[in-house]
């Protein structure tokens, strides 16, 4: 901080004052960029300072004697939420959306984390199970969350996050889908790997007045280090049953994509005890390391496609440590005719 600036600070801030708050100029950078820096002097070098500034041009450099060093300022930290510090890069466009989310397991709860702190203004999430102790393994949840339910204690997390996102929470199981009509929002993203959830969103289709993209999102059972994001948007895009069947299709057909059958063929039937009655295969293999990379890519790769006009299709991704040689694959689909 230069000597001019610290004086500056101190005179305008009044006789009783002690803090300063002070702007530094990034280097090569807009006029409206920069850095806050902020500290508490005491009033006996507050005053010092002011009698140099009456005795000296504000252009001349101020008598050493009054000038504090480092260790007789208290400098205080600053959250500097400025637009330039808190840009989401290549997820932005979600910010200022309405995002509905169909499950708040091992897939959901990382989802409906990251899309919140991408700046979503609106959450809606929607599962009716009871977060247990088991699950604190792989998902986004906490000791005081258990038996609490999912959609509960992931809106109490997302608010903890951001104290401006309007959190809804659905009671019941998909009651949206009551309605006759796919939710009013910019986005659904249906984490439940749930068939019928998939065949009802295809019964409404063609009767929702809103056309929100819709993303169906799920990882491999084996090992949660591969991804199936399907994107699509009604009336023209295929619906979600479609684009599964569009992107099984490309993935059999192709022996490079074999790797990738395993999100259509059924699973090896094992002898192993499933600890929850109804629970996935995957909120018991993986980590909670692998869930949240691969739910994250698949999000990143959502944002996107909430523009208007993007193309329906399928995103099939691998981590680095599943031995893909290709870690995204894109797979068009056609629109509807």
């Amino acid at each position: 901080m230069c000597q001019r600036g610290l004086a500056q600070a101190v005179v305008g801030a009044g006789q009783s004052a002690r803090d300063l708050l002070h702007a530094v100029a990034m280097c090569a950078a807009s006029a409206d960029d920069g850095h806050l820096i902020c500290g508490r002097i005491s009033s006996d070098v507050a005053a010092r300072l002011r009698t140099a500034a009456k005795r000296h041009s504000a252009l001349l450099k101020l008598d050493t004697a009054a000038v504090p060093d480092d260790s007789t300022i208290e400098w205080c930290p600053v959250s500097e939420e400025q637009p330039t510090r808190t840009s989401r890069r290549a997820i932005n466009a979600f910010s200022g959306s309405h995002v509905v989310l169909w499950g708040c397991g091992g897939i959901g709860s990382w989802a409906g984390e990251f899309v919140a702190r991408a700046g979503v203004a609106r959450l809606t999430p929607c599962d009716p199970a009871i977060v247990t102790g088991p699950l604190l393994v792989r998902q986004d949840f906490a000791e005081g969350d258990v038996g609490k339910s999912k959609a509960e204690a992931l809106s109490d997390r997302l608010r903890s996050l951001n104290d401006l996102l309007a959190v809804q929470v659905i009671p019941g199981s998909f009651t949206l889908l009551t309605e006759g009509h796919l939710p009013d929002c910019d986005a659904v993203i249906d984490a439940t790997v749930n068939n019928t959830v998939a065949a009802t969103m295809s019964m409404l289709w063609t009767t929702t007045a809103n056309r929100p993209i819709v993303a169906r999102i799920s990882t491999d059972r084996a090992t949660c280090t591969l991804g199936l994001l399907s994107v699509t948007r009604p009336p023209n895009g295929p619906t979600p049953e479609s684009a599964d069947q569009l992107a099984a299709q490309a993935v059999f057909d192709d022996s490079a994509l074999e790797p990738y059958r395993c999100f259509w063929e059924p699973p090896v039937p094992s002898d192993e005890l499933n600890p929850t009655p109804g629970c996935s295969v995957p909120t018991y293999h993986g980590s909670a390391a692998d869930l949240a990379a691969a739910t994250g890519s698949m999000i990143s790769l959502l944002g996107p496609h909430l523009a208007a006009g993007s193309p329906p299709g399928s995103h099939l991704i691998a981590l680095p440590h599943s031995h893909m040689a290709n870690g995204h694959i894109w797979l068009s689909a056609p629109p509807t005719p």
